[in-house]
């Protein structure tokens, strides 16, 4: 456009000049032009040309400067524009620069070459360089030499896919391996060279998660692996108990059924005339010897369920050692008699010695040993005792021997274990459940000792259970309460009886009238009070617990508030432990289970009435 008003511009100059010629011409030569009418109308029509031309040229000019004027008021606009343009490529360019420094991401934009052009402050801050020592270097000297073969693969395939992501490691300026990741854009645009933007991550403390939490993971594996084989191994222990249990209800049923068949066949026969009196004697001993066993096998199950649910409870008191011997060498004599076995017992007596424990489960641990050497001795003997290690004065070791067939090296220890019963081919059966020493082993952890048992086959074999105990000795050997060729004597005494059930009442009053004693009874707590206010010469009281009306426990508290000092001993099924603890605690004098033996309740009333 500017050209093209140039031209006009020296074509109107041009024009201006030939008409200045042309009158020129014309003023020189008038007098001829007037004498000539041709000339006189080429001064005419010239006129008339340049006029037009004149008119052309203005109409020209104006049309010309108004396109000059436009053009001049585009140009200013779009020189405008581009200033603004500018201005705002300028803000856009700090705007830009503001959120790349400001960013808390690390972004780095690099050559096709991999030379550094711009960084910013976090990436400085990743990596502790300044600026200087990177723009215009290799990013490859940021990358430890095992790693630059995979980063540069990596950044190869940009060519290809234009975005990748990737984790590295790059040396800070102190040489510290960092941990990143980069996320790479490949940028390729018109008139410019192809740049690679990448945004770099400190995962450091990411890494720290992942590596604990790998820790952690691999301990739970672990855990997992242990439980498992917990479990595995617990499964095929329950599947064992299992199959234990299942013998063990098997023998359990035998157990039970042997003695029954036994009372009920002999009952069956007691009474006949066909039958001799000694044959009924021998009948009834044989009633009540498997009676007994059948109370053992029912106590016996009851107390391992009883010591499995933890429920059984440690009940110490201060008691003679020699004298606790001295009872269970007496009782181990009884059984002898009762199982017509020719053998002989032993106490090896320490020196005189009180401790403080649990008498009651002692004796339970010392019953089971006694009647397992019993079961397995044909001849021979049997022996007890105790020592004290030199070293210590707060345990005891106690001990059970026996010369019977001995154990297997291989069942040292699984006969402690619940539901097992050692039977070999070709051996004699012995009757039992398989729970005894099991019940054993956990009484002796309950009063927080162990158990072992030495033995070779054939040999024999010697129990031992260690408890500790406070002790002290004592000079001489006491008097043992219990011991029956001591009795006073029963002739006279008046005892009342609260008994509800009529057997039992009856049992107790033929056993006490071979004293000719003076037996009352009462059928239930109220009566019980009121005899006890009637008879005021009454030695002792057999006091049932589960009476009808007012039970044993009430009129106890009733009757000791008339007569505090009169003699009162619960007789009651509840046969555990505990239960003699809570009765004496209540204020009863002393206690003993249902069934009882005739020797055993005489011996209790007659220490009562002592």
């Amino acid at each position: 456009m500017i050209n093209y008003i140039g031209f006009l511009s020296v074509a109107y100059y041009a024009i201006c000049e030939f008409q200045t010629h042309i009158c020129g011409n014309i003023i020189n030569n008038f007098d001829k032009i007037l004498e000539s009418k041709t000339g006189l109308f080429y001064i005419i029509g010239g006129g008339v040309v340049i006029s037009l031309i004149f008119l052309i040229i203005k109409l020209r000019e104006k049309k010309l400067r108004t396109t000059k004027d436009k053009l001049e008021k585009e140009v200013d606009t779009r020189i405008k524009e581009v200033k603004d343009t500018e201005e705002e490529l300028r803000r856009s360019k700090s705007f830009t620069d503001s959120i790349i420094s400001n960013a808390k991401d690390g972004i780095v934009v690099f050559s096709s070459d991999y030379k550094f052009e711009l960084v910013n402050t976090a990436f400085f801050q990743i990596i502790h360089f300044q600026e200087s020592d990177l723009l215009g270097t290799s990013f490859f000297r940021l990358v430890t030499e095992e790693q630059q073969q995979e980063v540069l693969n990596y950044l190869e395939s940009l060519k290809t896919s234009k975005k990748v992501y990737f984790e590295t490691r790059l040396l800070s300026k102190s040489n510290t391996q960092i941990p990143v990741s980069i996320s790479a854009s490949l940028i390729e645009e018109e008139n410019i060279p192809p740049y690679i933007i990448a945004v770099v991550n400190d995962i450091s403390e990411r890494k720290k998660r992942d590596d604990e939490l790998a820790k952690y993971r691999l301990h739970l594996e672990t855990l997992v692996k242990e439980r498992t084989a917990e479990l595995l191994e617990a499964k095929e222990a329950a599947e064992k108990a299992d199959r234990l249990k299942s013998a063990f209800l098997a023998n359990i049923s035998h157990e039970v059924r042997t003695p029954m068949n036994a009372i009920i066949g002999f009952t069956q026969l007691i009474g006949s005339d066909e039958i001799s009196k000694e044959e009924n004697e021998h009948f009834i001993s044989e009633i009540q010897k498997n009676t007994y066993e059948l109370l053992k096998l029912i106590d016996n199950v009851i107390e391992i369920s009883r010591l499995e649910a933890k429920e059984v409870e440690i009940y110490p008191e201060v008691f003679s050692l020699n004298n606790f011997l001295e009872n269970l060498k007496r009782e181990g004599h009884k059984k002898l008699e009762e199982n017509k076995k020719e053998l002989d017992i032993f106490v090896e007596y320490g020196p005189p010695k009180e401790i403080k424990s649990d008498p009651v489960r002692i004796k339970k641990i010392f019953n089971i040993l006694i009647d397992n050497a019993i079961k397995f001795t044909e001849s021979g003997f049997i022996k007890l005792g105790y020592d004290v290690p030199v070293d210590t004065d707060d345990c005891v070791v106690f001990f059970v021997q026996d010369k019977g067939k001995g154990i297997d090296n291989e069942n040292l220890e699984r006969i402690f274990t619940i539901f097992n019963k050692l039977e070999a081919e070709n051996e004699k059966f012995h009757a039992g459940s398989g729970l005894g020493l099991a019940i054993a082993k956990k009484s002796v952890m309950l009063l927080n000792g162990e158990i072992w048992v030495e033995s070779e086959r054939g040999e024999g074999a010697i129990f031992y259970f260690k408890i500790p105990v406070q002790s002290s000795y004592v000079s001489g050997n006491s008097e043992d309460e219990t011991r029956q060729s001591e009795r006073s004597s029963l002739m006279n005494k008046k005892l009342l009886i609260a008994e509800d059930e009529d057997a039992n009442y009856r049992f107790v009053k033929i056993t006490l009238d071979k004293y000719n004693s003076h037996v009352l009874r009462a059928k239930n707590g109220q009566e019980a009070v009121d005899i006890c206010k009637e008879h005021t010469d009454i030695d002792v009281v057999l006091m049932d617990i589960k009476l009808p009306g007012k039970d044993g426990y009430a009129a106890l508290h009733e009757i000791r508030d008339f007569r505090p000092d009169i003699r009162v001993i619960a007789q009651t099924a509840y046969a555990m432990a505990e239960d003699r603890q809570n009765l004496l605690q209540a204020g009863f004098d002393d206690y003993i289970a249902k069934p009882f033996r005739i020797d055993d309740l005489v011996v209790l009333i007659e220490k009562n009435i002592d």
